[in-house]
């Protein structure tokens, strides 16, 4: 029996194989290489906390692609999830409408019932952390990139030109230029007082 095609991760556009083992593999940002195949890389160039150490030389448009990635690949697997346990629930259904005894016995399907809560509340944790995690990491973005335009005012504003009407600083208005610039001595812009 032939193994079905699998096709192409998009991540693998963003690494290299390491002796050929496609399950060690070699970030082309950073360099560092890891087990666990195309699915760590992909937690490793979307940043992900936890497993994986992030790469910090990603470019951020791969970033996003992956966490978009993973983020996908966490509700595919919900819904898969939940039809598994729509399928099950509709079979022990049939079995107790047509009056029969199901072939498994009760202790079965609560087990099977327990697990299937199990894995679908496991997804559902991880769903969640992720979409945490892509908004705190949105969230501290934009407050570097605030923190960033600050400063980049605040050092405008540093820089200004004498005491013109347009200059920012001082804020205070009764601020006068005139009682701190000696007009009479041509060597110094300052009062020496």
């Amino acid at each position: 029996m032939r193994r079905p095609l699998r096709l192409r991760d998009p991540a693998h556009a963003h690494c290299t194989t390491v002796d050929g083992n496609s399950s060690h593999v070699r970030c082309n940002y950073c360099k560092h290489t890891m087990r666990g195949g195309v699915s760590r890389l992909k937690e490793h160039l979307a940043r992900k906390r936890g497993n994986v150490v992030a790469c910090k030389k990603c470019p951020e448009n791969v970033t996003s692609e992956m966490r978009k990635l993973l983020a996908r690949r966490a509700s595919e697997i919900e819904e898969e999830e939940n039809n598994m346990m729509r399928q099950s629930s509709e079979i022990m259904r049939d079995g107790e409408a047509e009056g029969g005894l199901s072939r498994r016995t009760n202790a079965e399907i609560d087990e099977e019932r327990i697990l299937l809560e199990r894995a679908i509340q496991e997804s559902l944790r991880t769903y969640e952390m992720e979409k945490k995690t892509i908004a705190r990491d949105e969230d501290e973005f934009e407050a570097a990139c605030r923190a960033s335009k600050l400063s980049y005012q605040q050092e405008l504003q540093r820089r200004g030109e004498g005491c013109s009407g347009t200059k920012p600083w001082p804020p205070n208005e009764d601020y006068n230029c005139n009682n701190h610039i000696n007009l009479d001595d041509s060597d110094s812009d300052y009062d020496s007082d």
